[in-house]
């Protein structure tokens, strides 16, 4: 005898069955999928607002200190704007920061100030010609002051020339205004490129708006603002508290004054 065929009825019904098994699972897999994106939306949502509410409470902290600064006396109100929104002063590496531009003021002290005085036993040698060549005084005072030069600098280069070798004096007999005022031209020229090559190669980095306007302050003869602006800042960052706060490590007063006369006069026309 032959086997009975298999019922249509009940093959369908097992097809049945196995689908309903599937759609199920399928159903909770999409049930999990589900409720673990909003499992991790939550985790995202909370680590913002608990980002958000420490970046707030940080910004409070920072400006209450900044206030405090400004009622001391440490900095100006627009000094202590200028602090508030540089993120290379803020966080984790803020000190570290702070640390490395301190340095770079210190390096670019030393190499400007030798550069400087490089610049001026040049401008002596201008002179020493300049007077050699027959030029008044005012003549050559004039040329000195074109090029950015004070009554108290041009007095010193003056007293300088003392130093200058007479036959290099000797050369220049005949030397006129023009002639003087285009040398110290093409020196000046020199001593810009040289002044810029020492801030550039100083790892300053100047998207931080404290140093970039420490750098247009020095620019501006604001000395005494420059300084108080990098005190603020450290001030701000290592506590007022800070024995290193008060150190002489961290001094101001002379690396600022050497770069600010260095940079002004590179700047000046």
């Amino acid at each position: 005898m032959n086997a009975a065929a298999p019922s249509s009825a009940f093959t369908g019904l097992g097809e049945q069955l196995g689908n309903s098994v599937n759609t199920a699972l399928t159903a909770d897999a999409i049930r999990a999928g589900i409720n673990k994106t909003n499992a991790e939306t939550e985790l995202t949502n909370s680590l913002n607002v608990e980002k958000t509410t420490t970046n707030k409470y940080l910004d409070a902290m920072q400006n209450a200190a900044l206030r405090n600064l400004v009622n001391q006396g440490t900095i100006s109100e627009h000094q202590a704007n200028i602090i508030a929104v540089d993120d290379y002063y803020k966080g984790a590496e803020a000190e570290l920061h702070f640390q490395q531009s301190y340095v770079a003021l210190q390096q670019m002290s030393a190499q400007l100030q030798n550069t400087q005085q490089e610049y001026f036993n040049l401008l002596a040698q201008e002179y020493a010609t300049m007077m050699q060549g027959q030029l008044s005084e005012a003549q050559i005072h004039k040329v000195f002051s074109d090029i950015g030069l004070n009554n108290a600098q041009i007095e010193k280069i003056a007293h300088e020339t003392v130093n200058i070798d007479a036959a290099t004096m000797a050369t220049m007999q005949n030397i006129s205004e023009s002639q003087s005022r285009e040398r110290l031209n093409r020196a000046h020229a020199q001593y810009q490129e040289k002044v810029n090559e020492v801030w550039n190669n100083s790892g300053w980095n100047m998207n931080s708006d404290v140093n970039s306007n420490f750098y247009s302050m020095c620019m501006q003869g604001d000395y005494k603002g420059a300084e108080k602006l990098m005190q603020g800042t450290q001030a701000l960052i290592m506590n007022e508290g800070n024995a290193r706060f008060k150190s002489k490590d961290y001094k101001f007063d002379h690396l600022v004054g050497v770069i600010g006369m260095a940079t002004k006069l590179a700047g000046a026309r």
